[in-house]
């Protein structure tokens, strides 16, 4: 009930003018992925309660800033600046466009979407996606994934431990690079006598070039996330060259205004580093999100590190204003 109560303290408008006057400007960069109108859907964000977040966070005076906004403040510190949230999309599900662009579009807030090229073109889809499809048609319930002398097994007994078990695998098979994975993947799905679909089933799907312009003369902002979403730094030299500077010229090509920003696969820490900068800076691309947690502060490019634009910090999403205005103090 105490925490319960915090949060909602921090839902005013004296709280969040009490952290400007603290010195606190900045912009908490936050990321999505998928949305739905089934508050009960796990792994996706109810647009009925992302309204209410927005609400809440419009009313109590906490700015809704484009992506590039956010990083010029962050360049060149403004007088005055409010507290604000941009919101960043990854992967570019086609349920977006369905449940989330039409709540953000109601509140006037700009969205960055990151895309995938040969998921949008129909030449992969996410690994995780089909470890999920696998799962779904696993009737044993009992999953046991090999890779040389390493091994997961797990077993499940409803939709609830299932996801559990799908969220422990898929932390499991980060440890691997692209081609291991999808080897170990092929033997799960041996295993189980079914043939994972080449193309990715409906409820997988993302969205289209042609979807994507529309999107974008509406309003939504689109940059590049990798040609298939690896680890990149389980990938090669030559596959993560490839994996970076494809995805941007693809995006580059297609996209009427493209971002000035990459957003790595995954992006923790450990998933990038000094060649994933080396290969963004050859590309000419001046920034790089991460999903390591932290706000964007308007002091932040003052560090002196010339790499820092290459770990802009990210926030994973919350359904709750108060747990989101409660990271400007963290």
């Amino acid at each position: 009930m105490l925490k319960q109560l915090a949060f909602r303290t921090m839902e005013s408008p004296w709280f969040v003018r009490a952290l400007e006057g603290w010195g606190r400007a900045s912009c908490a960069v936050l990321f999505m992925h998928r949305f739905s109108d089934d508050s009960r859907a796990r792994g996706k964000h109810d647009a009925s309660r992302l309204r209410k977040v927005l609400q809440t966070l419009h009313r109590v005076g906490v700015g809704f800033a484009s992506l590039d906004d956010a990083l010029a403040t962050a360049e060149s510190p403004r007088p005055g600046s409010k507290l604000s949230v941009s919101f960043t999309v990854d992967d570019g599900y086609a349920d977006f466009a369905e449940w989330g662009w039409p709540v953000f579009r109601e509140f006037d807030c700009p969205v960055s979407l990151f895309v995938v090229p040969n998921a949008v073109e129909g030449k992969c889809w996410f690994w995780w996606d089909k470890l999920d499809w696998i799962m779904r048609h696993d009737t044993k319930r009992t999953m046991h994934l090999v890779s040389g002398d390493r091994q997961f097994q797990a077993t499940w007994t409803n939709e609830a431990s299932r996801f559990l078990v799908f969220e422990q695998a898929s932390q499991w098979l980060k440890q691997f690079s692209p081609e291991e994975s999808d080897q170990v993947l092929a033997g799960y799905a041996m295993h189980c006598e079914r043939e994972v679909p080449s193309e990715a089933p409906s409820e997988y799907r993302v969205l289209s070039w042609s979807e994507l312009t529309v999107l974008e003369r509406q309003g939504v902002r689109i940059g590049a996330h990798s040609m298939t979403h690896p680890v990149l730094s389980r990938c090669d030299d030559r596959r993560v060259a490839w994996e970076i500077t494809e995805s941007i010229r693809a995006v580059n090509e297609r996209v009427e205004s493209p971002l000035g920003v990459f957003c790595y696969p995954n992006g923790q820490h450990v998933d990038h580093g000094a060649r994933e900068w080396d290969v963004l800076a050859q590309a000419g691309m001046p920034y790089a999100l991460t999903t390591s947690g932290g706000v964007l502060p308007a002091s932040l490019m003052a560090s002196g590190d010339p790499n820092q634009r290459y770990r802009i910090p990210r926030i994973s999403y919350q359904d709750d204003a108060g747990r989101i205005i409660r990271e400007f103090i963290s």
